[in-house]
């Protein structure tokens, strides 16, 4: 629910498709977007916002439960990508300026580190991974920020989340609103679980 609410009310971001707490692969639960346009290229204050509600999940964690699990495994490592490219790849850091960088980090896997010369200094390799921590420290102060601000609906959600599994990004429009749900349509609801155990 954390990723559902920054989703929602953050700027420049997605529109929140649907949440569910229903298992897919190694995810415990999924928050889908469906972005309005198809885009070749995005904003980096478009980046910035999918980066603050990847963390969101870990951020809601914090708040509610007082530590982290690993379950924020794959939404860390997500966000990290995004952040180093910014740095990296497309001159959306300050410090480091309009410069593409090398991202060793890949290539190692690649086998491409031993045969690739270094294309810059240990101090730039640092100046990189500070930014990247700094791009990644802000966007998790922001998401804390945002459920903090929320913290009741994050609550009220949560809850409904619970007892319903699924809510439509148009169920949870209207509980933003302080509207009420249809009552709980048990067959719908059946219908999931039996999905849920035959997974």
């Amino acid at each position: 629910m954390g990723h559902a609410l920054v989703g929602k009310f953050i700027p420049d971001n997605d529109p929140v498709h649907k949440v569910t707490i229903i298992p897919r692969g190694r995810a415990l639960g999924v928050t889908s977007y469906l972005p309005t346009e198809e885009s070749h290229s995005w904003s980096k204050s478009y980046i910035e916002s999918k980066i603050i509600t990847a963390l969101a999940g870990r951020a809601a964690e914090r708040i509610i439960f007082k530590q982290q699990t690993t379950g924020a495994a794959n939404d860390l490592e997500q966000a990290t990508k995004l952040a180093r490219k910014m740095v990296c790849d497309w001159g959306m850091s300050d410090e480091i300026g309009p410069v593409k960088y090398a991202n060793h980090q890949e290539e190692v896997f690649l086998g491409r580190e031993i045969s690739q010369p270094r294309d810059h200094s240990e101090e730039t390799a640092r100046q990189i991974d500070n930014e990247v921590r700094k791009i990644l420290l802000e966007a998790s102060d922001k998401a804390e920020y945002i459920l903090n601000d929320k913290i009741e609906l994050l609550h009220k959600t949560s809850k409904i989340l619970l007892e319903r599994e699924v809510l439509e990004g148009e169920e949870l429009d209207m509980l933003i609103r302080g509207e009420e749900l249809p009552p709980l349509n048990l067959k719908k609801l059946n219908a999931l679980r039996t999905i849920k155990v035959a997974k």
